[in-house]
């Protein structure tokens, strides 16, 4: 609702809670649809995309860093009514992690409740892994019909990670 809400009489929408192009096409088609109910074009509305990175040349590593992004993300996702239809394969993991996260732990990297979601899950919300598979996703999702993509820092070492962001990431994605 308040995305189809967002397209109709925002000026702007963030959408974030999966690095996964498909999710994030679901989620803009729910804006697009807005935009035609409020008889408005899509030049009316700036688009934002909230990513979650790790880059590691451990993947184990940088799916940690991450995973607590991710569970927070899987206990929001516990009470949407609709998902895309490739996404109902974690309804389990949303019910538990909506039952488990603890919000005085919220995004801590030694939450015991990071490690109820799994692995495949954590990487389809997330880019968490070696550089140069981190730069191929990014890449796909910049393809997508959105104006800006922001990079949420994870606790611990922000400074190394802005600088990656700027001397190697940004760089790499204008390659």
């Amino acid at each position: 609702r308040m995305l189809r809400l967002s397209g109709e009489i925002c000026d702007g929408a963030i959408i974030m809670g999966a690095a996964n192009p498909d999710f994030c096409n679901w989620q803009l088609d729910y804006i697009y649809q807005g935009l035609e109910k409020g008889g408005r074009q899509r030049s009316d509305i700036l688009i934002e995309l909230i990513v979650t990175m790790s880059i590691d040349d451990d993947e184990e590593q940088a799916l940690n860093d991450v995973r607590a992004w991710a569970t927070s993300q899987a206990a929001t996702f516990a009470v949407w009514k609709k998902v895309p239809p490739a996404w109902e394969r974690f309804r389990e993991e949303f019910t538990t992690a909506e039952q488990v996260y603890h919000y005085e732990e919220h995004l801590s990297l030694r939450a015991e409740h990071k490690h109820i979601v799994s692995d495949e899950f954590v990487s389809s919300v997330t880019v968490a892994g070696k550089f140069e598979s981190c730069i191929s996703r990014l890449k796909e999702i910049a393809r997508l019909d959105i104006d800006r993509i922001t990079f949420a820092l994870l606790s611990g070492g922000r400074i190394r990670r802005l600088e990656e962001l700027g001397q190697k990431v940004i760089p790499a994605l204008n390659e």
